[in-house]
């Protein structure tokens, strides 16, 4: 390509382009006057949209926050229409709207501190044409951090640069803080729930003078088959039985009397009527061949005056009410007092008292009968409902009311009766223990046969033994009364027919909104830092640049008006890419051109050059 000059006649005036000789042009930059200078200063839009695009940033970061924390616990309200502007679907949408406005305004505040520095950069280090070009595109192409000189020599832009391409990992992070999870409501309203009445023992007690005061092997003093069935079901489960929910799901609290048993350490008088029991055993265990491990009984009457010392029928007591040896007619049947002694006809309180007598181990217990304040909880899922455990309870000391002394009895057709280790295992004489857990708590010699002391290793396994969830005999005997006591929630038969109104907490389930604050904190709180530090970075750039800097078409064209680029990029005036190796690897530097008349101080012109022809630039030197 070649340039020819041409003068300006008065023809060539007229037409449309007009030529300027090189030697003119050079003229006119000598004889420039101050009006025609560069104006150094900082224009106001360039830390204005840094500041402002970081405040609006953070602002979003802020709101999102809020907004997130606004709906923190709340329901999620079912996509009836996609119109629903509450929906789950918008909420979460209004979420990724502030993400994306956050990590957009943060990203161009960072881009717009990476365009004023780069040219600190410009001016200070020569840079190849390549180099140029990808500190010039990294904010737009990635592959610009690819460029060997953009990474050696632009670094602090290299980072700055990196961070607009990393910011919208923020917006990944932020709109999955706030989640949806399953959770439960609870409405409460007055509801008619059950009660057991405790007094009423049509269903429990069949009243017939011809058992009572018969509490043989081959009865059981009037407790009815269904109260039978639930006690045995109640000591086998080891637990409470469940009843019928009055809900799906529900719960509730009720506060109630009823009887349950109370086991303290025997009295001396006590002890010494058991030992006197104890001491009848010797025909059931080998003649004294094995040692009797357990021993409970409902005293006769007669045993409870004076340490027994008035009661002469001992072996024949433990005959029949213990050992559970029968006498089939009324020519000289034993008749036991049992707990039917302590109520009056038609199952009214008697004279007061229950008790059980108990010898477990070595250890003496009197378990009495008592009037038992109960709070307990039930919990209602699908068709059942439980008690919740622990419950609480405390011993009146009140009078027993009408129809308690059942629950006495059916504990001791349970419990009475003895217990020894056989061989190596155990034997029992009426009592049923062995059906619960109350067996779990005695001892065994370590022995693999049982003897006078006690019972075999094998007879109690260690995984019976816990079981017993290392309680004693007395508080295992207060457990099941209690379980027993509660476990006729379970049959609407002894039910009281009003049942009693109280605040049932009706459990619904739904899906709530639950915010990851600390999550969203962090994500935010790195984005909006980096953005800080970056906006400072170009704070400082533009001081040290005295002016505005851009990477816009017009920064470019008035910074490259250079005779030696225009030789330079002969060929390639079509902008075409790629450039040819010989143009990406020449190093310009921006900065006073060296032109004619340079030697002589006149002011000269600012823009790329090649370095050697380049001198530094200074703030606020004079230059057009």
């Amino acid at each position: 390509m070649s340039f020819v000059h041409s003068s300006l006649d008065h023809d060539s005036r007229s037409t449309k382009y007009a030529t300027v000789s090189a030697y003119e042009n050079t003229q006119q930059s000598l004889a420039r006057e101050p009006s025609e200078r560069v104006l150094w200063g900082i224009n106001w839009k360039a830390p204005t949209k840094m500041v402002g695009l970081l405040v609006i940033g953070a602002g979003a970061a802020l709101g999102h926050h809020f907004y997130y924390q606004s709906l923190d616990g709340k329901y999620v309200t079912a996509d009836e229409s996609k119109w629903d502007f509450k929906s789950q679907q918008w909420q979460l949408r209004y979420g990724t709207a502030f993400a994306f406005l956050a990590k957009t305004c943060l990203a161009a505040s960072i881009s717009v501190a990476y365009q004023q520095h780069i040219w600190t950069t410009l001016k200070r280090t020569p840079l190849s044409v390549s180099g140029i070009n990808a500190t010039f595109g990294a904010i737009n192409d990635p592959f610009s951090f690819l460029n060997a000189s953009f990474l050696s020599s632009v670094k602090i832009g290299f980072v700055l640069a990196a961070l607009t391409w990393l910011m919208p990992l923020s917006a990944l992070v932020t709109p999955a803080t706030l989640t949806v999870v399953p959770s439960t409501t609870s409405t409460p309203q007055i509801m008619n729930v059950p009660m057991v009445d405790y007094t009423n023992i049509s269903s429990l007690y069949n009243i017939d003078e011809n058992i009572q005061n018969s509490d043989m092997n081959t009865v059981d003093n009037g407790v009815s088959p269904f109260l039978s069935r639930i006690m045995a079901a109640t000591a086998t489960s080891i637990e409470i039985l469940p009843m019928v929910a009055i809900a799906p799901a529900a719960n509730y609290s009720v506060q109630f009397s009823a009887p349950s048993f109370h086991c303290v350490t025997a009295s001396a008088n006590i002890t010494t009527v058991i030992d006197k029991v104890l001491n009848c055993s010797t025909q059931y265990t080998k003649g004294g061949g094995f040692s009797l491990s357990f021993l409970a009984f409902t005293p006769e009457v007669n045993m409870m005056v004076d340490s027994g010392n008035n009661y002469y029928t001992y072996q024949k007591f433990f005959d029949t009410c213990i050992g559970g040896t029968p006498s089939m007619n009324d020519s000289g049947a034993f008749y036991c007092d049992g707990m039917s002694y302590f109520m009056g006809y038609n199952g009214t309180a008697g004279p007061g008292g229950a008790y059980i007598w108990v010898l477990s181990d070595g250890d003496y217990y009197s378990c009495s009968l008592e009037d038992t304040r109960f709070n307990v909880t039930f919990n209602a899922t699908e068709t059942l409902q439980t008690i919740n455990i622990p419950y609480s309870f405390n011993y009146t000391g009140a009078t027993l009311k009408d129809g308690h002394f059942v629950h006495g009895q059916v504990m001791s057709n349970w419990v009475s009766g003895v217990l020894f280790g056989w061989d190596s295992g155990v034997t029992s004489f009426r009592t049923q223990i062995i059906r619960s857990s109350l067996y779990a708590s005695l001892k065994t010699n370590g022995k693999p046969q049982s003897g006078t002391d006690g019972i075999a290793e094998t007879g109690i396994p260690a995984s019976e033994k816990a079981l017993a969830n290392g309680l004693n005999m007395g508080q295992l005997i207060e457990e099941l009364s209690r379980n027993l006591t509660l476990s006729l929630f379970s049959a609407d038969v002894t039910w009281s027919p009003q049942g009693i109104n109280t605040t049932v907490n009706i459990i619904a389930n739904v899906n709530i909104y639950t915010y990851n604050v600390a999550n969203l904190a962090m994500a935010y709180g790195i984005a909006i830092a980096v953005t800080v530090i970056s906006v400072m970075i170009g704070m400082r750039a533009l001081m040290v640049n005295g002016v505005s800097h851009g990477t816009s078409f017009s920064a470019i064209m008035c910074s490259t008006r250079n005779e030696t680029l225009d030789n330079l990029t002969v060929g390639s005036s079509l902008a075409a890419e790629p450039l040819s190796e010989g143009v990406l690897a020449t190093e310009l530097k921006f900065g006073l051109l060296n032109g004619r008349g340079d030697a002589h101080g006149l002011i000269r012109r600012v823009g790329f050059g090649v370095a050697g022809e380049v001198d530094t630039l200074r703030k606020g030197a004079g230059c057009y």
